[in-house]
């Protein structure tokens, strides 16, 4: 087991935001390493991949969420990750004349697909 995350998303909150993104909804994503896998050295594991989701649609996505907040990216190099010890970032769509606003959120990995709406 390399690492054992907790995920956490909260209600979006509809920001007003800029003039190309007149409505931007934040998702407050919290991820907390829960167990770290023993390893002789430290070594840099996948970290989930989050996208904005309409059922199954893949839905308007900024690739910098950081208009909704600070935030504290995740990483996976476990030499530097403590369990219980949070990051916190933020998944933003946007709501607008094209494409489709997020109703949620989805998280990827090599193994799995869940998603939060």
């Amino acid at each position: 087991m390399p690492v054992v995350w907790s995920v956490d998303v909260d209600k979006p909150k509809l920001k007003a935001a800029t003039p190309t993104f007149p409505e931007v909804l934040c998702f407050a994503v919290t991820m907390t390493p829960e167990e770290i896998g023993e390893y002789p050295v430290d070594v840099t594991v996948a970290v989930p991949k989050f996208t904005a989701a309409a059922g199954d649609l893949a839905a308007n996505y900024l690739d910098d969420a950081s208009i909704c907040g600070p935030e504290t990216p995740p990483h996976g190099y476990t030499g530097e990750l403590k369990v219980g010890t949070p990051f916190e970032f933020y998944v933003a769509s946007w709501d607008g004349l094209y494409g489709t606003a997020a109703t949620g959120i989805r998280l990827r990995t090599q193994t799995q697909t869940v998603t939060w709406e």
